[in-house]
C-alpha cells in the first residue's frame, strides 16, 4: 500500500488549492455585498446633492437676472426722474411718467424670467407696464394685477434695502426683487423698484424630478415655510426634516416610520433654499433583488463546486500519473514507490529538453547569419521568389529580415588593399570597414549587411524623404572622413538610386554595381550615388535607362514595330557611338535588351531564350546583332498587335488620340477624360491599362513630357514650355521629369544644348 501514498497527497493538496481558490472571490463578494448598502446610499446623497445643485444654479441665475433687470431700471434716467419729482401733476411730470412706463414696458420686453415690474413712488402711488399716468390710490391697482400689494405693504413697513423677499397672495407665493437709489435722503427713499420673478425654471426642475418618480423637491423660505413643492409634504414630515438638518444628518423620519434620505442647497442670491429628499426603498429595492439573487447563486455554486472539484480532481491527476511513467520510462499499470520524485523526474525532463533546444538554438543562430546573408543577396540580385503563397517581403520577415518602412537604398562598399597579394591587409581593412559601417549607419538607418565576396552590401530601409539624398550623402562623407583619419582605410561606395520601392530592390543592385564599377574603372576612392554618375557620364556609360527599356516596352505591346525598330536603333547607335572604351557594355546593353523582349513574351515563347543569347554571342558585329533583335522585336509586335486588333475596345483608341490632341490642357486628367467618354474613370484606367500596358495617368505625362522635351531642345524656359504643355508651373514639370528621367528640366536642356541632339536625347 506504500505505493499509493502519492496520490491522495496530491489531491489533498489539489483540493486545498480549488478550495482556496473558490472561498476567495466568495469572501470579496460577500463583503461586496455588505458594503453595497453604504455605497449605494453614498452614491443617492451624491445624486441628491447635485441635483440640488442644478436646481439652485438654474434659479440662482434667473434670480440674478431679475435683480440686474431692477438695478438697471432704477438706474435709468426715465425711472430716476420721476422718482425724484416732488410733485405729479404738471404736465411736465405726467411726461416723466408716460416715459418712465415706455421704458418699463422696454426693459420688460426683454427679460423672459419677469411676471411684473413695479415702480412705487414717494407719494404712495405706483407706475406698472399698464399705467401711463401715476395713481394716488395703491389699492385701485391690484384688483387689475397680480402683485400681492397687502403682503408687500407689511413687508416694506422694514427698512427699504435691496433685497428678495417672499410674499404671498390668495395662498400663491411671490418671489420679488426689491431695489432702491443708492443714495437718498434722511427723509427715506424717494421711491423704489419691485420686480416679480417669474419661476418657470424651477416648475420645469420640479415636473422633471416628479416624473422620475425617484425623488422630490421642496422649497423654503428664510423663514423655513414651505413655498414649492412636487410631494405633499405635512407639516410633521416638515418638521422632521428640519430637525434632521439642524442636527446636520442626511437622512430622517417621516409621519408613517419611512427612512428618508436628502440634501440642501442654498441659494447665493436669494433666501431660498431647496431640499431633495429619496425615499430608502427607491435604492435599496434594487440592492435586496441583487442580494437574493446573490444568495441563491451562491447555495447553487458551492453545490456545483462541491460536484466539479472532485471530478476535475480525479480527471487532473490522470495526466499527471501519465506524464510521470512516460518521463520515468515505466510501464502504465506497473505500481511504483514514492520517494518525492514525480516533479523531480518531470523537472529533470523538461530540463534535459531544454539544454537539447538551446543547443539546437544556438547552432542555429550561428547559421542564422549565413541564411541571411544568402536571403540578402537572393533578395539583391533578383532572385528571391516567395514560398508557400509567401511574398518575397513577407519570406524575408519570416527569416528575420524586415522591412517597415517604403524606401530603399542599396549601397556597395570596396576596399583595395596597397599590395594585392596581402590579402592579411584586405581582410584587416574590410573587417574596419564593416565594423565602422555597423557602427555608423544602424544608429540612423534600419540596414542589413551581405558579404558581395569582393566588397560588402547594405540595404538601407526607410521612410521616403525628398531630403534622404543629401542626409545620406553627408553621413557616408562623415563616415569616410572618420575611416581615412583613424584607420587610414581608403574604400569606394556606391549609392543607388534613393528612394526606390521593394519591387525595385534587384534594379536599384544593379544601379550600385555599375556605380562600382565605373568607380573601380577610374579608381576614384569617393562616395559616388548613381545619380551623379549619371549627370558625370550618361552617355558614355549608362548605355540603357529606365526610359529607354519603358519606351521600347511601349512601342512593342501596342505592334508598333517602326517606332519599336527605331527605338533600337537609337540605343544601339548611342552605344556604338559611346562605348568605344567599355566595348563590354555593349554586350552587357545587349543581354539587358534581350532581358526587356524576354519580359514581353508568352511563356511557352521563352524557351527560345537560349537560342537568342547563343545567336547574339555567335554574331561578330553590331549589325549582325542589330537583326537578330529586329527579327525577335517583329514577331512581338506582331502577335501584339493581333491581340490588340481582337480585344481593344475602341474608347481606348480615341482616349489616346484625344490625348495626343488635348494635352495642352491643363484640366486633362483621368477624371476629365473619362467624364469626356461618359463612362467611370476606374473602367477607362482598367481597359487602358489591359491593353497597353501602361497605366494612363502615365500616358498623359509622358505625351506631355515629351513635347516638354522638344520645348526645351528649342532653349524654351522651363516655366513657358510647362504651360505650353498643359502644366500649370515648373513644379509639376520638375516632378513629372524626376519621376520619369531622374533629372531636371534644366538639366536634360542644359544636356540637350551640350550634344547633337540625337545621339543622346531619345526621341518619341
Amino acid at each position: 500500500m506504500q505505493g499509493q501514498i502519492k496520490r491522495p497527497t496530491v489531491l489533498i493538496t489539489w483540493g486545498f488549492t480549488y478550495l482556496a481558490i473558490f472561498l476567495v472571490p466568495v469572501i470579496l463578494f460577500s463583503f461586496v455585498v455588505l458594503r453595497s448598502t453604504s455605497m449605494i446610499s453614498e452614491e443617492s446623497e451624491r445624486a441628491n446633492q447635485n441635483f440640488a445643485k442644478q436646481i439652485c444654479t438654474s434659479m440662482d441665475k434667473e434670480l440674478t437676472d431679475v435683480s440686474n433687470l431692477a438695478q438697471t431700471c432704477i438706474h435709468s434716467t426715465e425711472i430716476s426722474t420721476v422718482l425724484n419729482q416732488k410733485e405729479y401733476n404738471s404736465t411736465q411730470a405726467r411726461y416723466n411718467v408716460y416715459l418712465a412706463v415706455e421704458h418699463l414696458k422696454v426693459v420688460a420686453a426683454f427679460a423672459g424670467n419677469v411676471k411684473g415690474v413695479y415702480v412705487f413712488l414717494s407719494d404712495g402711488s405706483a407706475l406698472s407696464l399698464s399705467t401711463y399716468y401715476p395713481l394716488n390710490y395703491i389699492d385701485s391697482l391690484m384688483p387689475y394685477t397680480d402683485f400681492p400689494y397687502n403682503a408687500y405693504m407689511e413687508c416694506s413697513e422694514q427698512v427699504l434695502r435691496d433685497r428678495f423677499m417672499v410674499l404671498e397672495k390668495e395662498g400663491q407665493p411671490y418671489l420679488c426683487y426689491i431695489c432702491v437709489p443708492s443714495s437718498y435722503s434722511p427723509d427715506g427713499a424717494p421711491g423704489h423698484v419691485v420686480v416679480i420673478a417669474n419661476l418657470n425654471s424651477l416648475s420645469s426642475m420640479l415636473a422633471q424630478a416628479d416624473s422620475s418618480n425617484t425623488s422630490g423637491v421642496i422649497a423654503l423660505d428664510e423663514d423655513n415655510h414651505l413655498l414649492f413643492s412636487n410631494m405633499d409634504v405635512s407639516p410633521e414630515t416638515l418638521s422632521f426634516l428640519l430637525d434632521a438638518e439642524k442636527n446636520g444628518r442626511n437622512q430622517f423620519q417621516d409621519e408613517n416610520g419611512s427612512w428618508q434620505g436628502f440634501a440642501v442647497e442654498r441659494s447665493s442670491v436669494s433666501p431660498l433654499r431647496y431640499i431633495v429628499i429619496t425615499p430608502r426603498s427607491a435604492f435599496l429595492k434594487s440592492y435586496l433583488l441583487v442580494r437574493n439573487l446573490t444568495v441563491i447563486c451562491t447555495v447553487l455554486a458551492i453545490v456545483l463546486f462541491a460536484a466539479l472539484a472532485w471530478v476535475m480532481l480525479r480527471r487532473s491527476y490522470a495526466p499527471l500519473r501519465a506524464l510521470q511513467v512516460s518521463v520515468s520510462g515505466k510501464k502504465e499499470n506497473v505500481p511504483f514507490r514514492y520517494r518525492g520524485n514525480e516533479w523531480e523526474e518531470i523537472r529533470q525532463a523538461v530540463d534535459k529538453t531544454l539544454d537539447e533546444n538551446k543547443r539546437f538554438s544556438q547552432e542555429l543562430e550561428r547559421q542564422k547569419q549565413l541564411v541571411q546573408q544568402n536571403l540578402l543577396m537572393s533578395l539583391l540580385r533578383g532572385r528571391l521568389h516567395g514560398r508557400d503563397e509567401l511574398t518575397p517581403r513577407r519570406f524575408c520577415a519570416a527569416h528575420g529580415i524586415a522591412f517597415p518602412y517604403d524606401g530603399f537604398t542599396v549601397l556597395l562598399f570596396g576596399v583595395q588593399a596597397e599590395s594585392p597579394e596581402n590579402l592579411q591587409d584586405y581582410f584587416l581593412q574590410f573587417n574596419v570597414l564593416r565594423q565602422a559601417v555597423m557602427e555608423r549607419l544602424t544608429q540612423k538607418y534600419l540596414c542589413y549587411l551581405a558579404d558581395t565576396g569582393g566588397g560588402l552590401a547594405v540595404l538601407l530601409n526607410f521612410d521616403r524623404d525628398e531630403g534622404m539624398t543629401e542626409l545620406l550623402r553627408d553621413d557616408l562623407h562623415q563616415l569616410r572622413s572618420f575611416l581615412e583619419s583613424t584607420y587610414h582605410v581608403p574604400f569606394y561606395t556606391a549609392v543607388s538610386s534613393v528612394g526606390c520601392s521593394f519591387e525595385e530592390i534587384s534594379k536599384a543592385y544593379y544601379e550600385a554595381s555599375y556605380v562600382m564599377d565605373y568607380l573601380l574603372l577610374h579608381q576614384r576612392k569617393t562616395v559616388l550615388f548613381y545619380a551623379d554618375c549619371l549627370s558625370e557620364n550618361t552617355a558614355r556609360l549608362y548605355l540603357y535607362s529606365n526610359e529607354m527599356e519603358q519606351r521600347l516596352e511601349y512601342y512593342i505591346r501596342l505592334g508598333m514595330e517602326e517606332r519599336a525598330v527605331r527605338q533600337l536603333d537609337l540605343i544601339l547607335d548611342q552605344a556604338a557611338d559611346n562605348s568605344s572604351d567599355l566595348p563590354e557594355m555593349v554586350n552587357c546593353l545587349l543581354y539587358d535588351i534581350t532581358g526587356t523582349l524576354l519580359k514581353l513574351m508568352e511563356p511557352q515563347e521563352r524557351q527560345n531564350a537560349a537560342g537568342i543569347i547563343r545567336a547574339l554571342s555567335a554574331a561578330v558585329s553590331l549589325e549582325a546583332k542589330r537583326e537578330i533583335l529586329c527579327g525577335e522585336i517583329g514577331k512581338l509586335c506582331a502577335m501584339n498587335s493581333a491581340q490588340l486588333e481582337q480585344k481593344r475596345p475602341k474608347v481606348v483608341d480615341e482616349a489616346m488620340e484625344y490625348i495626343n490632341g488635348s494635352y495642352t490642357d491643363p484640366n486633362l486628367n483621368v477624371n476629365s477624360l473619362a467624364e469626356n467618354f461618359h463612362i467611370s474613370s476606374s473602367y477607362l484606367s482598367k481597359q487602358f491599362s489591359e491593353q497597353t500596358g501602361q497605366r494612363l495617368l502615365d500616358y498623359i505625362n509622358q505625351t506631355r513630357l515629351r513635347q516638354a522635351k522638344e520645348l526645351l531642345r528649342q532653349n524654351v524656359g522651363v516655366q513657358e514650355a510647362a504651360v505650353q504643355v498643359g502644366l500649370r508651373n515648373s513644379a509639376n514639370l520638375i516632378r513629372i521629369f524626376k519621376k520619369y528621367e531622374g533629372i531636371t528640366p534644366g538639366e536634360f536642356r542644359d544636356m540637350a544644348q551640350g550634344t547633337t541632339g540625337e545621339g543622346t536625347i531619345a526621341e518619341i
